[in-house]
């Protein structure tokens, strides 16, 4: 559970913290809608996102809240590691992307070639510090009883 909930969590919260920052986002609009998603999205426990996906879910093939619980893991990581990743972005040097900028580069290809390689140890960091949770997490909500 936990190395599933880590891989795609971790993804899809990079995605977001992509969109979060005003630094690599479209506008200003979709940075503050994001933002706004994130906050209620890490303000909600991982047991209480397990009791609500085991809720909708019930029972399924893979036994009562095994994937109620990686749901959940995974719903923990994106705000996590959004948060985490969104503010390593917001402080990503400028010099980079003043260059690409200067090159011509789109949106895409100035995020792709100035910034995620500057925060791409920060996302490896922040994905093994996850990871760590939900090790801890999964034993939780096995304790608990979603899976």
């Amino acid at each position: 559970m936990a190395v599933v909930a880590t891989i795609i969590g971790c993804f899809i919260g990079l995605l977001l913290a992509m969109l979060a920052s005003p630094v690599s986002s479209p506008n200003r609009f979709s940075s503050q809608g994001i933002k706004g998603l994130n906050s209620i999205v890490r303000s909600i426990p991982d047991v209480a996102w397990a009791l609500l996906f085991a809720a909708f879910i019930g029972s399924t093939a893979y036994g009562f809240g095994a994937l109620a619980a990686v749901l959940a893991l995974i719903m923990f990581n994106i705000g996590i590691v959004a948060k985490l990743l969104g503010e390593s972005i917001d402080s990503v040097d400028p010099g980079p992307l003043e260059a690409a900028d200067a090159t011509g580069a789109n949106l895409m290809q100035r995020d792709r070639v100035a910034v995620l390689p500057a925060v791409m140890p920060s996302f490896i960091s922040y994905s093994l510090y996850v990871f760590e949770l939900n090790i801890r997490a999964s034993a939780a909500l096995g304790v608990v009883g979603v899976a």
